[in-house]
């Protein structure tokens, strides 16, 4: 049986959720990944780690996704953070101009 094409592990601590995903982030998947943080918002944390070490391709419905994430976040006084993305998605990040809005961190 085929890996679905987006799979998001969570872990939860101090008001601080952490998203780990694997796959790749599309039209296909980025509902999956709307869905799981606004449950993490609707579940009181402030916080919301994308861990995108596994992530392999992201095209513009996950960044329009990353972007909605941030402004629900932060208009909650929340913050997103995105840990570990690859060079492909510094550059993207770069690119588009996002790279200056988002909070980016390493490990």
């Amino acid at each position: 049986m085929a890996e679905p094409p987006l799979q998001i592990e969570e872990t939860t601590a101090d008001s601080e959720a952490v998203l780990r995903l694997h796959g790749d982030l599309d039209p296909h998947t980025a509902p999956f990944l709307a869905s799981a943080v606004k449950e993490r918002i609707e579940a009181g944390d402030r916080t919301v780690v994308l861990d995108l070490t596994g992530v392999s391709f992201i095209d513009s419905s996950g960044l329009r996704a990353m972007l909605t994430a941030h402004r629900e976040l932060s208009e909650r006084d929340g913050e997103l953070r995105l840990r570990n993305p690859s060079q492909t998605t510094m550059r993207l990040l770069e690119v588009t101009g996002l790279v200056d809005q988002l909070h980016l961190e390493e490990g």
